[in-house]
Order: structure tokens, then C-alpha cells, then sequence
């Protein structure tokens, strides 16, 4: 076999899909991934982060088909964390959490709540 050979496919798909064509492409290919890991894994399955699809500036017609296309084809009984900036008409059916501080997932009126319920999750395993 050649260097070639073993090189990830991404590397082939990020130097011949160029603009709006690589973000679809990534994001089929990704979750062909995660749909093999669900089926063949035993172990426990993470959650899906996919953060901003849009990142190539997507024409409409495109962003709609990729937000379908995560939508439909999330594994079954898997946890998606999808940061977008818009869901451009798709409902996704799930909790929604909207950031209002730039570069903060969590707010400061949050940190005495998270850090009480981690500690008490902490102590736990402690035990």
C-alpha cells in the first residue's frame, strides 16, 4: 500500500470539494461515521456535536437541505448538541438553549446552580 492509501478521506474531500460542496460533503460523510459507530459499537454512545454547518455561507437551498439532512438522519436514540445561528425553517424537536454572552456557554447566573449539582455528582463517586 502507498502513503496515499492511508491518509484520511477528509483530506480528499477538503482538497477536491472547494466553497459551499465541502461543508455537505464533510457532514454526509460524518455522519455515515456515526451511523457505522452506533450500529457496530458496543460501547456507549456520545453525543453529536456539529457546530455551525453553515460555516461556508450555504445558499439557501443548501442550508435547508443540510439542516433536513441532519435532522433526518440523526442516529436513533442519540443526543445532538447542533450550534447553529438559525434553523432556517427546520424543527428539530428539542430543548433549545440560547446564548446571550459572547464566547460563554455558561452564564453567570448559572454557576452557583451548575457548580451545586457537579459537586453533588462529584461527591458521589467519591463514596
Amino acid at each position: 500500500m502507498t502513503e496515499d492509501e492511508y491518509k484520511p478521506i477528509t483530506s480528499k474531500i477538503e482538497s477536491k470539494e472547494t466553497g459551499s460542496s465541502r461543508p455537505r460533503a464533510l457532514i454526509a460523510y460524518y455522519f455515515t461515521f456515526f451511523h457505522l459507530m452506533k450500529k457496530f459499537s458496543s460501547s456507549t454512545y456520545f453525543p453529536l456535536i456539529v457546530d455551525s454547518p453553515n460555516q461556508e455561507d450555504q445558499d439557501v437551498e443548501h442550508i435547508d437541505k443540510i439542516m433536513k439532512f441532519i435532522q433526518e438522519n440523526q442516529p436513533k436514540d442519540s443526543q445532538l448538541i447542533l450550534g447553529i445561528a438559525e434553523t432556517y425553517g427546520v424543527d428539530f424537536n428539542c430543548k433549545t438553549i440560547t446564548l446571550n454572552e459572547k464566547y460563554s456557554l455558561l452564564q453567570k447566573s448559572e454557576y452557583d446552580n451548575v457548580h451545586e449539582e457537579m459537586i453533588n455528582k462529584l461527591s458521589k463517586l467519591w463514596e
